[in-house]
């Protein structure tokens, strides 16, 4: 039949959709520590560890939200086992024309020396903006992991194509999603979909040794996922 439309209709309907959705119990999620059984109202905070006299370490993360240009942050520039194609597919690939140009020259490129014998090129170049890197690479303090990615268990590429309902979960899940990505990097547990954060792991694990470490747990950003499951409450 012919359905001729009712704004007014529509908005009456819509509104009774939203208040379906906000006395459904899955609607009613927060990221609060869940009250324990003895009522309190906030959960114990670890026992005080004392450093004795062990040397500070802290691990600093800086977690970028966004998608990241890799392929113009380290970009192969010389010296390279086939000579200069890598450099010359690269610029190719991201367009070098004068109009337009999206490829840096290799003038531009801060460069840095690599080992050649494991490396397919002996020097890679920069963004120019990332001075601060290049020095720390160049002070043995900074260093570039290239193609890394979530994983379970090793697989080639046959195997994942050849994937089944059987074996599904030897694979990550959401694999080519954006934010399932981001999630097994905060968690670094691709294998487990609710998995705590890997900083709160590693504080816990640090408080439960038999000897404690005096640990803590700073955000930047109020709530963190990466510091998720920590013994301690993040300040």
């Amino acid at each position: 039949g012919f359905y001729e439309r009712n704004e007014v209709a529509e908005a009456k309907a819509l509104k009774q959709v939203l208040k379906l959705f906000a006395v459904a119990p899955e609607f009613h999620a927060t990221n609060l520590p869940s009250l324990p059984p003895s009522g309190e109202t906030e959960r114990k905070q670890a026992e005080e560890s004392t450093s004795q006299d062990r040397p500070y370490k802290a691990v600093v993360v800086v977690f970028l939200d966004g998608g990241a240009d890799s392929f113009n942050m380290v970009v192969p520039h010389s010296e390279c086992n086939a000579s200069d194609y890598l450099y010359k597919e690269y610029a190719f690939l991201r367009g070098d024309d004068e109009e337009n140009p999206v490829a840096f020259t290799q003038d531009q490129l801060l460069q840095i020396n690599v080992n050649g014998s494991e490396q397919p090129c002996g020097k890679f170049g920069l963004h120019p903006q990332l001075t601060e890197f290049q020095k720390l690479y160049n002070d043995g303090d900074g260093i570039v992991l290239s193609n890394t990615g979530a994983l379970v268990q090793p697989v080639t590429l046959k195997e994942f194509q050849a994937r089944s309902g059987e074996t599904i979960q030897d694979f990550p899940s959401g694999l080519f999603s954006h934010n399932s990505m981001q999630r097994d990097a905060r968690t670094v547990y691709s294998g487990k979909l609710n998995a705590k954060g890997v900083i709160g792991r590693m504080v816990t694990e640090l408080y439960n040794q038999p000897t404690p470490y005096k640990s803590a747990l700073y955000s930047m950003q109020a709530y963190a996922e990466i510091l998720d499951g920590g013994i301690v409450r993040p300040e």
